[in-house]
Formats: C-alpha cells, sequence, structure tokens
C-alpha cells in the first residue's frame, strides 16, 4: 500500500513535466563478438575472397617455389644441403611461430593494417635478399623477415574471410585458395623463362615487385561491423537536461513524502553500490541525499541511518500519525568487498588465451596439424631438390610441379562444391589429403621414373587441396570465433616451436642417410601418427555423447 501510495505520487510529480524514460530506438552495427552477430556470408565478403587470394598469389611465389629459386644460387654462394633445410624449416619456424602474436596483434590492430604491414615486409625483405650471399644473411632476410611476414599476411587474410563467412565459409576459402593455386601452376615457367635472361637475382626482384600488389589488396579488408545487417536497439537512459529534471522531480516527491514517515535515498551515482548480503562497496550511512528545497535550489547533505530529508531529520523524535514505524532497511554491518587481484601470470594467460590448451581435442587437433604440416613442407618446399636427386631435368621438374599445381588447383574448385552436399567433417576431408600425400611420397621414392612422377603428382596435388582447404577449417570448427584469433596464434605458435626443433633433425638425418628416400619414409611417420589420433579422438568423443544421451534419455523416462 505504502509502494502504491509513492509511485502514483511520483507518477503524478514525474508526469507534468511530459517526460518519458525511453525514447526513440536506435539502430547498430554488431561486432565481432556481440551475441546478435551474424557474419554477412557475401555481399563485399566476395571481394575479400578475391583480394585474399590475389594478394597470396602474389607473395607466395618465393615461398612454394623455394626450390626452384634457391636450388642454383645456393650452390653458388657455398650452402649445402644441410643448410638449406635449416633455412627453410627456419622460414616454416617463423612463419607459425609470429602466429602467437595473432590474439594480442589482432585486439590492437585491424585485419587491414596487419595484412598492409606484412605486406610491405615481403617486398623489402625480398628486394634485400636479392644481394644476400652469407648463411647467416639468408637465415634474416628469407627465413626470419619474410617468413614473419608471409606468416602475418596468411593469419589476416585467413581471418577475414573465417569473419565475413560463416554458412558459406568452405566455399569462400575454396575459391579464395583456388585463385592463390594459380601461382604454382605458372611461375615454374616463368622462373625457369627469367632466369636464363636476369639471373636468380633479378628473378627475385621482379617477383619483389609483383608482391606489392598485396599492399593494394590488403585495402579492400574493411571492418566486417561496415557491412552487417542494423539492429535496432533501445536506448533507456535519458542525458543531459533530461536526466537533470527527473533527479529534481525525484528530489521534489521525496520533500513530498518526507512528511509522511516515507523516504527515498539515491546513493551516489560516481560511487556506485553493490548490495550482497552483508558487503557492500558505499553503505547507506555514508550515501549522499540529494533534495530540493523551498526555493528551488539542489541541497546535498550527509544522511546517518536511513534518514532522508532535514524534515525528517528534525523531527525524528516524533511518532508518525498513525503511531507505526515503517522500517525499510535492515541495519547491517559494512563489510567491503575487495576485488580479487590476478597474477602477472594469470594476466598474461588470459591476454594470450593459454586456456584453450586445457581442451583436449583442441590440443589434439593444434599438435595434429603441426606434424602433418612438417612433413608437407618439407616435401613440397625441397620438391626440386628431392627431384633433381632422383635424376629428373630442369623442364621434368618443372612440370611435375605445374601437374601438381593443375591438379591442386581443380580439385580446390570442385571439393569447394562436392564437401557441403557429401556432409563429412573437416577433420576426415583433411585426414584424406595428408594420407593422399603420404601415399603419393611412398610411390615417387620407390619409383624415380617420369612417368610415373606424373601419376604421383596428381595423386599429391589432389591430397594438398583437401589439405589446403580445410587444414583452415579445422581449428574454427571447435573454437568459437571471438576466440578465434588466439586458437589460431597459439597454432602457429606450436607449429614454431616444432619447426625450429625438427628443422636441424630432419637435416641432419638427409646427412646421415645420404638420400632423401628414407627421410620422407621418417617424415611420413608424423603424418601416421596424425591420422591415429584423431581418428581415437572422434571415436571417444562420438562414445562420450552417445553415453551423455542415453543418460538425458534415462532421466527424462524417470521424471
Amino acid at each position: 500500500m505504502v509502494s502504491q501510495v509513492v509511485n502514483s505520487n511520483s507518477n503524478a510529480i514525474m508526469g507534468g513535466t511530459g517526460m518519458t524514460i525511453n525514447r526513440k530506438a536506435e539502430r547498430r552495427k554488431p561486432k565481432v563478438g556481440d551475441l546478435d552477430f551474424k557474419p554477412p556470408d557475401g555481399g563485399w565478403g566476395w571481394l575479400i575472397v578475391v583480394a585474399c587470394g590475389f594478394g597470396n598469389l602474389c607473395s607466395f611465389p618465393m615461398f612454394h617455389q623455394f626450390g626452384l629459386v634457391f636450388k642454383e644460387k645456393f650452390a653458388q654462394v657455398g650452402i649445402d644441403s644441410s643448410q638449406t633445410l635449416t633455412i627453410l624449416n627456419l622460414c616454416v619456424a617463423f612463419n607459425t611461430g609470429v602466429g602467437l602474436l595473432n590474439g594480442p596483434l589482432f585486439r590492437l590492430f585491424s585485419q587491414r593494417q596487419v595484412a598492409g604491414f606484412s605486406a610491405c615486409g615481403i617486398v623489402i625483405s625480398l628486394i634485400v635478399l636479392s644481394f644476400c650471399t652469407q648463411f647467416w644473411s639468408h637465415i634474416v632476410m628469407y627465413s626470419l623477415c619474410y617468413g614473419a611476414s608471409f606468416g602475418l599476411l596468411e593469419a589476416a587474410n585467413s581471418l577475414a574471410i573465417n569473419t565475413y563467412f560463416k554458412e558459406k565459409r568452405r566455399s569462400a576459402t575454396g575459391y579464395s585458395w583456388t585463385l592463390t593455386g594459380l601461382g604454382p601452376i605458372i611461375c615454374p615457367y616463368i622462373i625457369v623463362f627469367l632466369e636464363r635472361y636476369c639471373g636468380i637475382n633479378g628473378v627475385i626482384i621482379i617477383f619483389a615487385g609483383i608482391a606489392m600488389h598485396s599492399i593494394l589488396c590488403s585495402l579492400f579488408l574493411q571492418p566486417v561491423e561496415w557491412h552487417t545487417e542494423p539492429r535496432d536497439e533501445p536506448v533507456e537512459a535519458p542525458i543531459g537536461d533530461e536526466q537533470k529534471t527527473i533527479t529534481r522531480n525525484m528530489a521534489l516527491a521525496d520533500k513530498f513524502f518526507a512528511n509522511e514517515g516515507y523516504c527515498h535515498s539515491e546513493v551516489e551515482p560516481q560511487k556506485p553500490s553493490l548490495l550482497v548480503g552483508k558487503e557492500t562497496d558505499s553503505t547507506l550511512e555514508n550515501s549522499q541525499i540529494q533534495e530540493v528545497s523551498a526555493n528551488g535550489e539542489e541541497d546535498i547533505h550527509k544522511s546517518e541511518g536511513i534518514c532522508c530529508t532535514k524534515e525528517e531529520d528534525t523531527n525524528k523524535s516524533e511518532e508518525s500519525l498513525d503511531g507505526k514505524r515503517v522500517v525499510l532497511v535492515e541495519e547491517t554491518d559494512p563489510v567491503l568487498i575487495s576485488e580479487p587481484t590476478n597474477t602477472l601470470r594469470e594476466k598474461f594467460c588470459t591476454y594470450f588465451d593459454f586456456d584453450l590448451m586445457k581442451d583436449p581435442t583442441y590440443l589434439n587437433l593444434n599438435l595434429g596439424l603441426t606434424f602433418a604440416n612438417v612433413t608437407e613442407m618439407n616435401f613440397s618446399l625441397a620438391t626440386p631438390i628431392i627431384l633433381t636427386e632422383f635424376n629428373f631435368t630442369k623442364y621434368e621438374i618443372a612440370n611435375f610441379m605445374s601437374v601438381l599445381a593443375a591438379t591442386d588447383l581443380i580439385v580446390r574448385f570442385i571439393s569447394s562444391v562436392v564437401a557441403d552436399k557429401i556432409g563429412w567433417s573437416n577433420r576426415t576431408y583433411f585426414l584424406i589429403g595428408v594420407m593422399s600425400m603420404a601415399i603419393g611420397r611412398v610411390i615417387l621414392v620407390h619409383t624415380q621414373t617420369y612417368t610415373l612422377g606424373m601419376f604421383v603428382a596428381v595423386v599429391i596435388g589432389s591430397g594438398k587441396a583437401l589439405r589446403t582447404i580445410f587444414m583452415i577449417l579445422v581449428i574454427p570448427s571447435h573454437v568459437p570465433l571471438e576466440r578465434l584469433p588466439a586458437a589460431y596464434g597459439l597454432q602457429f605458435a606450436v607449429s614454431g616451436i616444432t619447426f625450429i626443433v625438427l628443422g636441424p633433425v630432419v637435416g641432419w638425418i638427409r646427412e646421415q642417410v645420404g638420400s632423401y628416400v628414407y627421410t620422407l619414409h621418417i617424415l611420413n611417420i608424423l603424418t601416421y601418427l596424425t591420422a591415429i589420433s584423431w581418428t581415437i579422438d572422434s571415436w571417444m568423443t562420438k562414445r562420450k555423447k552417445k553415453i551423455e544421451d542415453g543418460v538425458k534419455k534415462d532421466q527424462q523416462m524417470i521424471s
């Protein structure tokens, strides 16, 4: 009854102003991480697909044509095969290891800024690389500068596509990498042709100029909220003069009902209060009461207990009209809430989102991707060197790599359409790809002929297409979008550490066995381990889900 009187009279006083708290709804565009965020799945996103694909096409040739470009240059400057594998693996290590910075980097800078900066780094490193003649200078300019810049560009482009697409993510990724796949088809012939007239250093400078197009492509990576559908959002909090008017009316209401034995107290806005049991940040004893005096001036004074106005404070010894006392708040002892303080280690783990490593499925996916990449990179980037050891001529090597790249391109385009209809998981497609490549390598090392080599190129190219497309989709299929940069960063960091550790080991094995035949067999073991661990994890996950569904079904039957 008391609250009804207070509310009705307060509404009567405030109603005279004609002011309402709720105003007309405003429109906003959701951002990544909002509950109502929905990727565009098209529109400007298709320009993102083209920009990312073409940017990678212009920047990657010196990476995927490593063996063809640097094989003769390293022979001229006296860099042996062990040092060559060291440069190669350190490049991949920095390429993936820089991913540890993805989480904090994409919190501070946009995808466009990261892509533009990394594209500039690629151009500068290639120009300087053309003048390098020492082993350590190649480590710095190619492995460190080019590898790290290339890794950041790849991460920015991949994150842009994953941000703009959800339902059509497979198709968008496939189309982008299909455009990128044109490079390995035509680049071997371009390199062989230009080397005859410009020399290997001239070829590197020419491809540095081609890489400048990546800077322009990075300008297309606009923030996704620019292209999301706006949402209606009501604004409930009044501002400016409206806030002052309502505060003044509430103060008048307090003064009006003060003589009736009721009170209304307002905690100081600058000191928010949170009442939990006996704990409070700002107690009622120290709260400020705002009122308006008879001449309309605002007056603020400190209250003790729950007294609200000067009139009630003066007459607090008098009894109310009906002789009854109304108790609104039970007095409790104030206890200050202390916010928990995180240690430097906890802040570091939170900033880089190391909690992801506690997820066994994510950890298994992370290690599996890393082991598969170690095997594929050591074969793919050293393919010309391996085929030279198998007595392939320079043009036969170019034909092998072009057939492999053409098959890769065709299968990428087809898989983008067929994969959704079949309905298998991204992990399944990835495993099919890496196992196909492993089988192709086994056939190649035991035949070592040009005719069967063309068949092996088709097999490896098909597997490489599946590996390339679905490698990017394995992590997003398990990790939410807002944690994706950190998840990618941790995966790249683990890959970088693994390449740093295993890179010299692979070179040492090559020197000890004296042939790539046994080296490739040893590398294939990592692919087999990935297939086994992922299969076991998938079986355990399905079994656990089946048990949980059975328990829920039993509980429903009992209830």
